[in-house]
């Protein structure tokens, strides 16, 4: 059974919001404001460290089959304390709007006990920032359409805590390299190129920490790797209360099911940076073999806000992602194939003909 929290006005009884970049709830129908700290409700239960030892989880598998409140299928149905509704929420779905009277809740038992985060990183950007942070996003985009990211073409921009697995690990062992050393030099008509090779050994002893991999199969992953960095000093103990307003994810894919992922990544920048070390004095190097291995791995399982929103063109959705922490804004952008060649038109022909009109009249 899932318990349902909500943050209500303590003026009117109307919804509270967390307000981004604040330690602050606000009324916006009254304008009612009240600190985070000084809040009604719980806080959702003990701290976690997130540097330390996180709690025993149970597997997201372990939830996949639980319905609460005469729920079928892939989705859960819960009751509205404030309108007496049915809220239908997917099995994932951690905190959401009561689409009939605006109601914010918070489902606790998807955030509870092992379900629980070890933190989280709390909005940072204001919702009425969003349309010139967009803006500067396409600016230098010269051949998108016009109104492709005009309100008639945006979709529901919605805020959401996407839960995510952040890794530490250290990382050692050794690197073997090719590396090259050329010299050019002149004998009588030639150029002598002299290329010297050399097989390099680098040790190896590096610590990672905090490399974010999403958790939830609703999110493409090539979008939420394109969002960072997010500032993990910014990382904050869980708390319900930053939820309100939002829409909230939990966990649906396991800590080891990304693993593999993370580390592939965290090779690829132990080599770079090997790379970058050992480049001075050698005109080419490239891997020849690695034998890295990762120890103490540790998973940690956090929020993290993301902004979401769709446009559409030509009958095709294109999906982008901004960053709720640092504004960074990701996703596709289509071409307009019209506006592409009417640049070109003025960029490089007209410019052409009218050399070639002026050079005709001198001849």
């Amino acid at each position: 059974m899932s318990t349902l929290i909500e943050q209500k006005c303590p003026a009117c009884g109307a919804p509270m919001r967390f307000a981004p970049g604040t330690q602050k709830l606000t009324c916006e129908f009254c304008g009612t404001v009240v600190d985070i700290e000084k809040a009604f409700g719980p806080s959702s239960g003990e701290d976690f460290d997130i540097n330390n030892q996180a709690a025993p989880r149970r597997s997201a598998a372990d939830f996949r089959d639980e319905r609460i409140e005469g729920s079928g299928g892939e989705m859960n149905v819960y009751v509205c304390k404030s309108c007496g509704a049915e809220i239908v929420a997917e099995v994932t779905t951690a905190a959401t709007t009561c689409p009939y009277c605006g109601n914010n809740v918070v489902f606790e038992g998807q955030l509870s006990g092992s379900m629980r985060p070890d933190g989280m990183i709390p909005f940072k950007v204001e919702p009425p920032k969003l349309a010139q942070t967009v803006k500067h996003f396409y600016r230098n985009k010269h051949f998108i359409p016009l109104d492709l990211f005009s309100a008639s073409k945006l979709g529901e921009v919605q805020g959401v805590y996407v839960p995510f697995w952040v890794y530490s690990c250290d990382f050692t062992g050794n690197v073997s390299l090719n590396g090259q050393q050329s010299r050019t030099h002149r004998e009588g008509d030639y150029r002598v190129t002299e290329t010297r090779h050399f097989v390099l050994h680098r040790d190896v002893s590096m610590h990672f920490d905090k490399v974010p991999a999403d958790a939830s199969t609703h999110w493409d992953d090539s979008l939420m790797d394109s969002i960072e960095p997010f500032r993990f000093e910014e990382l904050v103990p869980f708390d319900i209360r930053y939820l309100s307003g939002y829409v909230a994810d939990r966990f649906d894919e396991e800590a080891d099911t990304q693993k593999n992922r993370v580390l592939s990544r965290i090779r690829t920048t132990a080599e770079g940076l090997v790379l970058g070390k050992t480049a001075g004095g050698y005109s080419g190097v490239t891997v020849r073999e690695d034998n890295l291995q990762a120890a103490n791995m540790k998973p940690r399982y956090v929020l993290l806000p993301v902004y979401q929103f769709d446009t559409e063109y030509k009958g095709k959705t294109y999906h982008y992602a901004v960053n709720g922490q640092t504004g960074k804004v990701v996703g596709e952008v289509p071409t307009d194939k019209g506006r592409k060649a009417r640049f070109f038109l003025l960029s490089f022909l007209i410019p052409a003909a009218a050399l070639f009109v002026l050079s005709m009249l001198f001849l």
